[in-house]
């Protein structure tokens, strides 16, 4: 029961969102505002002077690598997926193509945080805390992350294929629902672990 607590703790503490990449093409910027609604649709690309100088990545570009391989392990799942349900969907690098609609996958980077946080309570209040159950906790966390992430994902895009744009709402429901199930699997996978370790 009080794996289940702080689950549902960590659950309602860290909401899940996605980034959206804007782009802008005219003259230098200078001033801009405005609303940017789901239903729009702006495309376009534009190239940074030389005196543009980015900023450094943290973590020596690991996040950058780990978000590119979760990025494309997320697109081929999540075309999986539809393809098990007979949705015609092909992958191509990141992005999902359905028949109207084409969708960039993203990573699932903080349901993957998110999990290996439970997977480090759960293993912290496991009676034989042994190492073994431990590291497959965390292997469990990042395959449960992937599965949420890609249910999302395919969830996401099939509501895009067949609704039109979804509201912002509407896809963060999304997200804490596949997140949900992630959550109480891995709930379920440590009460197991529980038991199999009190007989040790």
């Amino acid at each position: 029961m009080r794996t289940l607590a702080l689950l549902a703790l960590i659950l309602l503490a860290a909401p899940a969102h996605a980034d959206t990449i804007y782009s802008y093409v005219s003259d230098a910027f200078r001033f801009v505002q405005g609303v940017y609604a789901p239903w729009d649709r702006i495309t376009g690309n534009f190239v940074l002077a030389e005196a543009f100088v980015p900023q450094q990545q943290l973590g020596a570009g690991i996040e950058a690598a780990v978000t590119a391989r979760l990025q494309r392990a997320t697109a081929w799942a999540a075309t999986a997926l539809l393809r098990a349900i007979r949705i015609p969907s092909t992958h191509d690098g990141v992005y999902i193509d359905l028949t109207k609609v084409r969708v960039e996958a993203c990573s699932g980077l903080q349901t993957l945080v998110l999990l290996f946080a439970a997977s480090a309570l759960i293993a912290a209040v496991l009676p034989a805390r042994r190492l073994p159950w431990a590291l497959a906790l965390f292997v469990s966390a990042v395959v449960l992350a992937l599965e949420a992430n890609a249910l999302r994902v395919a969830g996401i895009a099939l509501g895009v294929e067949y609704a039109g744009p979804l509201s912002l709402a509407t896809k963060d429901w999304i997200g804490v629902g596949t997140t949900g199930l992630a959550l109480v699997q891995m709930a379920v996978l440590g009460r197991l672990l529980g038991r199999a370790t009190r007989g040790q």
